[in-house]
């Protein structure tokens, strides 16, 4: 929760150093004197998974839409990837997609992207980010906790663990970007509120539906 002062002296947190950490640390930039990311683990100095992100492994496709956001909150990062080895594909015209309607025809479009490894595209936006004078990374860094004022109704803060010390980092705005293994529900229960509601969307990847019914 924000206080009532300028934004611009305040310090927003964000918890989390995934791509909805780092996308969120960009905003909230443009917004708080101050913002740091908190990361539990140790941030790589080139392109390669991290422990905590273990589907790093697996095949990642960035979607025309979401290529244009990056542009724009990182202007330059397609040109970036170009010089690190991603391809320019035209979807529409380089892929063939096998439908009921049998294969598709190569029209070209304004659909492209630059595939390349989730690692690649994390560790780019990461180098941008780490240019930022106001924006502080605190790698090997836990969550154990949120921190509220007396009459629990404003969160000023997280409970952070290093491997020297345990201490509480004041804020403003706490951001959970920490994903599927998120303890808000948990800390929200400790400060006597109920969990949030969850919306689960399945996407039915890799459930394979006839092509033709039987009936």
């Amino acid at each position: 929760m924000v206080a009532s002062t300028s934004l611009s002296e305040q310090h927003a947190v964000v918890i989390g150093g995934s791509m909805a950490g780092l996308l969120a640390a960009r905003v909230l930039l443009n917004h708080f004197g101050r913002v740091t990311v908190l990361e539990r683990d140790r941030i790589p100095d080139q392109p390669s998974p991290r422990s905590g992100v273990p589907q790093a492994h697996h095949v990642h496709i960035l979607l025309t839409q979401g290529q244009r956001i990056l542009e724009q909150l990182f202007p330059g990062l397609e040109a970036e990837l170009e010089v690190a080895g991603a391809p320019q594909v035209n979807w529409t015209k380089d892929l063939s997609w096998l439908s009921m309607w049998g294969w598709s025809q190569a029209v070209p479009s304004d659909l492209c992207t630059r595939p390349c490894s989730r690692a690649l595209l994390e560790w780019l936006i990461y180098q941008r980010l780490a240019q930022e004078a106001n924006l502080t990374f605190l790698p090997s860094t836990r969550v154990t906790g949120l921190v509220a004022n007396a009459q629990k109704t404003v969160i000023t803060g997280v409970q952070i663990k290093t491997n020297q010390s345990t201490e509480t980092l004041s804020a403003d705005l706490v951001v959970d970007a920490s994903g599927r293994n998120s303890a808000l529900p948990k800390w929200l229960n400790q400060l006597g509120y109920g969990s949030p509601p969850q919306t689960e969307i399945n996407s039915f990847l890799g459930v394979q539906q006839p092509l033709v019914s039987n009936s």
